[in-house]
């Protein structure tokens, strides 16, 4: 069976300290807290979305976070979308 070799794009991480370390990687899994976040970022969208809701002791809690720096024309039209997200 092949497996596909996600190295640089897919990466893990622990939150330390309530922030979120950015990587090279395009998708982050972060453990914190509250469970298990899904952080993305490039040039049009910072995001951290739950993706498992647990506790985990010791860890602090992230917040979930949407940022827009550049809203491409394609999605003008989702703007109430995203204010309701951040």
């Amino acid at each position: 069976m092949n497996s596909m070799n996600l190295s640089g794009l897919v990466d893990h991480a622990i939150a330390r300290d309530g922030a979120v370390v950015n990587s090279s990687a395009v998708v982050e899994y972060v453990m914190h807290g509250g469970g298990v976040m899904l952080k993305a970022k490039n040039g049009h969208f910072d995001i951290t979305l739950p993706l498992a809701t647990a506790e985990i002791r010791g860890l602090p809690v992230v917040k979930r976070s949407v940022k827009m720096t550049a809203i491409p024309a394609q999605f003008q039209g989702m703007r109430g979308l995203i204010a309701r997200l951040s």
